[in-house]
């Protein structure tokens, strides 16, 4: 479905439920168990959160706008996100989702400034999620010094804590930045 047809369809500004809706009402008879339903409302959010299905699949290059995005991404986490490299694997361990980037030229920012990478490298296909940083402190990873090193020479980690520049206060745990920022499958920020 087109942009421009699926925000005719509910309009420009979408609420969560409005996401499911939507999803729900895309799923063709016959009626599904309530895991089919889910898992293709699950399937439906990530299309419409993931920028390359939409441009390939509506032939648009930007697709949904970004607070609208978000706010799928919200849905989804809360439906918990199928994706992998965004949550944890079975064993508790984040699953990060490794992609590999060849050496050559490439461009990138505004100005379209031209790198090379010498040598081809590993990188997530997603940041770290707060899901897979809860993961690293739920293992007392702020208490481990093997993980500290060079903040523990920098100063700023001591006795299983932290402390950011500029900081008064020693931590053992993320900033509670509030509940926009405390979505499993966002980036962990701060």
């Amino acid at each position: 479905m087109h942009y421009s047809l699926f925000q005719k369809e509910v309009g420009s500004t979408l609420s969560e439920k409005q996401f499911v809706g939507h999803a729900v009402s895309q799923i063709p008879p016959p009626i599904l168990t309530a895991q089919e339903v889910l898992a293709l409302v699950r399937k439906r959010l990530v299309n419409l959160i993931e920028l390359e299905s939409l441009s390939e699949h509506w032939g648009e290059r930007e697709g949904l706008p970004v607070p609208e995005r978000a706010r799928a991404g919200v849905v989804l986490s809360q439906l918990v996100d199928p994706r992998p490299g965004v949550g944890v694997a079975a064993n508790g361990l984040p699953d990060i989702d490794w992609v590999e980037l060849p050496p050559g030229r490439f461009k990138f920012g505004a100005n379209r400034k031209e790198a090379v990478i010498p040598a081809s490298f590993k990188i997530s296909r997603y940041p770290t999620t707060i899901r897979q940083f809860r993961a690293f402190v739920d293992a007392s990873g702020y208490k481990l010094a093997e993980f500290w090193k060079d903040a523990a020479a920098a100063g700023v980690w001591r006795d299983g804590k932290v402390k950011e520049s500029g900081a008064h206060d020693w931590r053992d745990c993320p900033v509670d930045h509030g509940p926009e920022f405390g979505v499993d499958n966002h980036p962990i920020v701060g």
